[in-house]
């Protein structure tokens, strides 16, 4: 992930998703460089909020009319970083960690499947990532 607001994917830091969208007062702003205004959404990677819900959930949460909830593991498998990756369909991927006995360049390689255009895809057709599965516990009597 990414603070470059010339991306059209990255991180920026707001209190509360909402009240930004609604005064357009979003950190990054609400227009592009050249005046346009942007259609924002907000997505909010969530660990702690998933795995308080009690039934089965879609791993990606509508919450307000421009503001969402992602199911976020701090430790992504490479699977799931695969199947992200797949699904968003990125033009340009920048690893954020090397793995031990990696390089910058072997990473790169690695994920440069998954770019737009490597992939041959010039259409892109998203589908649903998946859902959550809860598994009660049974407490010992």
């Amino acid at each position: 992930m990414t603070t470059d607001r010339a991306t059209q994917i990255h991180a920026c830091r707001h209190p509360k998703d909402e009240e930004f969208f609604r005064a357009n007062r979003l950190p990054c702003g609400s227009t592009s460089p050249n005046g346009v205004p942007l259609n924002i959404i907000s997505i909010k990677p969530s660990t702690i909020w998933f795995g308080e819900r009690t039934r089965k959930t879609s791993v990606v949460v509508k919450m307000g009319s421009s503001s969402y909830r992602a199911c976020f593991s701090f430790h992504s498998s490479y699977l799931e970083v695969k199947d992200f990756l797949s699904y968003i369909s990125p033009v340009n991927i920048y690893p954020n960690v090397i793995p031990l006995g990696k390089t910058l360049e072997d990473v790169t390689e690695l994920l440069k499947p998954f770019c737009r255009k490597h992939s041959g895809r010039e259409e892109i057709v998203y589908k649903p990532l998946g859902a959550l599965k809860r598994t009660r516990k049974r407490l010992r009597r």
